[in-house]
């Protein structure tokens, strides 16, 4: 009669442990929801070069993605449509065709063919532009016209006397618009400031800014410069309270080969201003025979509700309470008071990597509408957003809010986990963060690095966890702790 089977299965059972652990946490990081990632990407053509009357200058045309909805036709049945033009140095468009071509959507890519009334590259250049750096782009639309909103997808190329050819784009660029309704004299109507702000700041430029109807043409707009980063338009026509708009806005470098240019757009509802709070006198007399009694109305209080030189909104305007409660990639406006004309202030993140570009105060010593968007790898708990001038003892701002449901702000050491390294978000900046779309073929890639890192952390632990178990029976074998036994029989 045999005995018990002998105990053979230790290794094998912490091995298909710990594989079975890393199996898990793999899926779980593939299937957890992804990153937002930008709008719009690059654009390839077929033929990548040519000459300057071929018509049509290319044949095919496909880009990453697919048109956003805003360019899409209100009849799902109906295909998207793109426009071809050529870009020209300083940044104005001409169109290669009339009228716009379906878009083929297969997955994540689209295509298209010109076809129809087409033109030469030659043809559609201007005096002083037929040589340097241009672009092709197609143009998600709703209608051909030139002054049409759309999402562009874009692609460099280096055009000779002889010909054109595919270039290799430059450093990436990224675009952020904020805007405001100001107050309009003797009217009830608003006009509209928009704020571009442009990363790197030390990217020369100007910026192009379109307001109208979302993807209706005939809106209106105009080209300011960018300087240290930013640009303002203001509207000349006024927009009734509750008009819906979107503001489009595209950045234009002046060295196209060592910058690629951006573009990106807003929905938002006009919104008359929050009317300006009077700070009312606490010392006022109560005695009714007049007599200054000197006792304030009210008990001060150490936790103001929002500081005087703070204001932060959402995207669409709406005021945040004092500390409010955000959520990881979410966007907000952050405008500050109390700096010196025209002062560089730096944006910090407390307990976080992430690096976000520098703003800069106006003319009033106030930073306007500041792009700040929460860091997607950020952790549950509360934290400080610091501006601070870059001067000595320069003037400081702080926005605190927090993350999660703001219970346990400060996690037991032992159940804290690793943030992703080199997932800073960038405004975003597209965005950063985020932001709503930074296009121009250049997109954020921070929500693809953050996947790739929590990916390689679960490989990495699955290893560790199978290291681990060997470590362990080869531990007890030399203490004796485990036998393996022999063949029954011996």
């Amino acid at each position: 009669m045999n005995g018990p089977a002998p105990l053979r299965s230790p290794v094998a059972l912490l091995s298909a442990l710990a594989l079975v652990c890393g199996l898990l946490a793999t899926a779980l990081a593939v299937l957890a929801p992804p990153a937002h990632a930008a709008e719009g990407g690059k654009l390839t053509v077929t033929p990548t070069s040519g000459d300057l009357t071929t018509k049509p200058v290319i044949s095919t045309g496909e880009f990453n993605g697919v048109c956003p909805a805003s360019y899409r036709p209100a009849d799902a049945t109906k295909a998207p449509k793109v426009v071809l033009q050529v870009e020209r140095l300083d940044g104005t468009s001409s169109l290669l065709a009339l009228g716009t071509f379906d878009v083929t959507e297969n997955g994540t890519t689209s295509s298209f063919k010109p076809s129809g009334l087409t033109f030469g590259l030659g043809s559609r250049l201007s005096a002083g532009q037929t040589t340097g750096r241009f672009a092709l782009v197609a143009r998600c639309a709703l209608s051909s016209s030139l002054y049409s909103q759309g999402q562009d997808y874009r692609v460099p190329i280096d055009v000779t006397a002889d010909g054109w050819s595919v270039a290799e784009p430059g450093a990436a660029t990224d675009i952020q618009v904020a805007t405001e309704a100001v107050t309009v004299a003797d009217s009830d109507k608003l006009n509209v400031r928009t704020t571009v702000t442009v990363t790197p700041a030390g990217a020369a430029g100007t910026a192009s800014i379109i307001l109208g109807a979302p993807g209706v043409a005939g809106a209106v707009g105009g080209t300011v410069p960018v300087v240290n980063g930013k640009a303002e338009f203001v509207t000349e026509t006024p927009y009734a309270a509750g008009a819906e708009l979107q503001a489009e806005a595209r950045f234009n470098p002046t060295d196209r080969v060592a910058h690629e240019p951006s573009t990106t757009w807003k929905q938002f509802t006009v919104t008359k201003p929050a009317p300006t709070q009077t700070a009312t006198p606490t010392n006022t007399p109560t005695d009714p025979t007049g007599e200054p009694t000197g006792t304030p109305s009210g008990d001060p209080t150490d936790d103001p509700t929002e500081p005087a030189d703070l204001d932060v909104t959402d995207e669409e305007g709406n005021i945040l309470d004092a500390e409010p409660v955000l959520e990881a990639g979410q966007k907000v406006l952050v405008t500050a008071r109390g700096y010196s004309e025209d002062a560089t202030v730096e944006v910090v993140l407390s307990d976080s990597e992430a690096e976000f570009a520098d703003a800069t105060a106006d003319a009033e010593g106030t930073v306007e509408e500041y792009a700040f968007t929460v860091p997607l790898d950020i952790v549950d708990g509360d934290h400080t957003l610091t501006l601070t001038e870059d001067a000595t003892e320069g003037h400081s701002v702080e926005f605190a809010f927090t993350t999660g449901d703001g219970e346990n702000p400060t996690p037991d050491p032992s159940d804290t986990t690793g943030t992703d390294a080199g997932t800073s978000g960038s405004t975003d900046a597209g965005t950063t963060g985020g932001g709503t779309g930074s296009t121009g073929g250049s997109g954020s890639a921070g929500g693809l690095a953050a996947t790739g890192s929590r990916i390689a952390a679960v490989g990495l632990g699955s290893l560790a966890l199978l290291s681990l178990g060997a470590a362990c029976v080869i531990h007890v074998r030399r203490k004796g702790l485990l036998s393996f036994g022999a063949p029954a029989g011996h």
